[in-house]
């Protein structure tokens, strides 16, 4: 859940980061949820983001010449309290608070307080959080940098909720471990493809 309808055009609706995707069935009272479903925060906003002058809306499309991003310039800060990226941090901040939660960090140097400041009240506060912070310089980073510091503190003192992994997005993707063994849905679906073929 990235924030956007499932419809076309997509279109930015902060309510969809409270949704979740469940399989319906007329056999179970409670919901079945779909499994291994995250959610993505785009922070910084995203090359396939359009702010529509006409309905005044942000719309996800393919290609755009004027992409919603926050670029590094002075008004950086100010920026981050505009829509999307008020929404979507407000979300934010309410999932990383959440039990049994992961957040996965690729590339973020933790330079932006009002990003940073968040995720160490949470990893703080939230015994059930766990965090990865992935950034091909992390070791060095987190020498300098003030939050990551903190974060290389916790673990040095034995805090397993936490990891860094000094990597790119492009060398961790390959190593990563598929732990998620197959859902009694998926393995079903697949012994009625094979049945199907033969």
């Amino acid at each position: 859940m990235d924030g956007f309808t499932l419809s076309q055009p997509s279109t930015f609706d902060p309510m969809h980061f409270s949704y979740d995707i469940v399989r319906r069935s007329s056999e179970q009272d409670a919901p079945d949820y779909i499994e291994n479903l995250f959610q993505l925060y785009k922070i910084h906003g995203s090359i396939d983001w359009e702010f529509d002058e006409n309905t005044r809306k942000i719309n996800k499309t393919l290609k755009t010449d004027s992409p919603l991003l926050i670029y590094p310039r002075s008004t950086k800060y100010e920026l981050a309290f505009d829509q999307p990226y008020l929404e979507m941090m407000s979300s934010f901040q309410t999932a990383i608070r959440q039990r049994d939660t992961g957040l996965l960090i690729v590339g973020f140097g933790f330079n932006d307080n009002h990003i940073a400041e968040p995720i160490l009240a949470a990893i703080e506060t939230n015994l059930a959080l766990k965090v990865v912070v992935i950034s091909p310089n992390v070791e060095q980073q987190s020498r300098e940098n003030r939050h990551l510091k903190k974060i290389a503190g916790l673990i040095d003192q034995g805090d397993a909720r936490l990891s860094m992994i000094g990597a790119t997005f492009e060398e961790i993707v390959p190593v990563m471990p598929d732990v998620t063994a197959m859902t009694d849905l998926e393995r079903h679906v697949e012994r009625v493809r094979a049945v199907r073929e033969r």
